[in-house]
């Protein structure tokens, strides 16, 4: 999964729902989920027994992230 900016691009209840229980989302006939696991050649997200705040920073995190990457840096050139 893309995980850039994913926070902003997915339901966030759907989003922990699947990072924390990935296999019981797919087999739930998920449509997203489903679609996902074609586009990554049939291999499934592991599920790693994530707790419900292990789930919440693991989100912080990527959002962090995304945001961080799409921030421009400061005196930096667009011309390289």
């Amino acid at each position: 999964m893309r995980t850039l900016n994913v926070t902003a691009t997915r339901d966030a209840a759907w989003l922990a729902r699947y990072v924390a229980t990935p296999d019981k989302v797919l087999a739930s006939g998920d449509p997203i989920a489903a679609r996902l696991f074609e586009k990554y050649k049939k291999v499934p997200m592991p599920n790693l027994s994530l707790g419900a705040d292990d789930v919440k920073a693991l989100l912080s995190y990527i959002d962090q992230q995304s945001r961080a990457t799409a921030a421009p840096v400061k005196g930096a050139s667009a011309a390289r």
